[in-house]
C-alpha cells in the first residue's frame, strides 16, 4: 500500500467541510487516516466524555432533553475544570435495556 501524505491545507479543508456538515472529529480523523493509507481504530479514538451538544447528537435528542435527563437523575454529568461533560458510559447505560 502506498502511503499518501496529505498537505496541511488539504487536511484543513477536509476538516472544515466535515465540521460544517456536522461530522464528529473522530470520524474526520479516521477518514483522513484512510486517505493517507494509515489505519486508525475508531474504538481507540473514542472519547471518554462529550459535551452536551454531542451527547444530544449521539442520543438523537435535543440539548433540552439532555438537561431534563440530568434533572431527573437519569444521566450523571461530570465536572472537568469549568466544563460539564457527559461520560459515554452514562449515555450507553441510558440506552441499554
Amino acid at each position: 500500500m502506498v502511503m499518501a501524505v496529505l498537505q496541511k491545507s488539504t487536511k484543513q479543508i477536509i476538516q472544515t467541510a466535515a465540521k460544517a456538515d456536522g461530522i464528529d472529529l473522530q470520524t474526520i480523523a479516521a477518514a483522513i487516516a484512510v486517505l493517507e493509507g494509515r489505519r486508525l481504530s475508531m474504538e481507540a479514538s473514542k472519547p471518554l466524555v462529550v459535551n452536551q451538544a454531542e451527547a444530544a447528537r449521539l442520543l438523537c435528542v435535543s440539548r433540552f432533553t439532555i438537561r431534563k435527563l440530568v434533572a431527573h437523575g437519569r444521566i450523571r454529568p461530570v465536572q472537568l475544570l469549568d466544563c460539564v461533560r457527559y461520560p459515554i458510559s452514562e449515555l450507553e447505560r441510558l440506552v441499554t435495556p
